[in-house]
């Protein structure tokens, strides 16, 4: 006489087994999730860079946006806060830099650097 259905430790061996297997999906996913957050966040830090580039370089030589010193401005795209330094010297050639963070990043909620360019500035650019 054969024996039908299955035994408690087959059960129990079929559940753990699933069990990891889930809990592996759900590990993945969360780092699925935050790989597409920081990619996102550093694209869209990179278009902040270029468009205060393309902005001061469009601006002539005499114009205040050029002025020597150090700013910064919080742009927000999407709803994501971002801080944007740029720091121009007062050498010859001019030197601009600029840096943009993540406003709040991460668990700790402090400005994550995501990009940084620098250039210098004479009558070419």
């Amino acid at each position: 006489m054969g024996t039908r259905g299955f035994t408690l430790i087959e059960t129990l061996i079929t559940t753990a087994v699933l069990v990891f297997g889930l809990a592996a999906l759900a590990l993945i996913f969360s780092y699925t999730v935050r790989v597409n957050l920081n990619t996102q966040q550093r694209t869209t830090a990179a278009l902040l860079l270029n468009e205060k580039l393309e902005e001061l370089r469009a601006a002539p030589l005499i114009d205040s946006a050029l002025t020597p010193g150090e700013y910064v401005d919080y742009p927000t795209i999407a709803g994501s806060p971002y801080l944007r330094q740029w720091v121009i010297s007062d050498t010859t050639p001019r030197s601009i830099s600029i840096v943009v963070s993540a406003a709040r990043a991460g668990l700790t909620g402090r400005p994550m650097e995501l990009i940084r360019a620098a250039t210098f500035v004479s009558s070419t650019f």
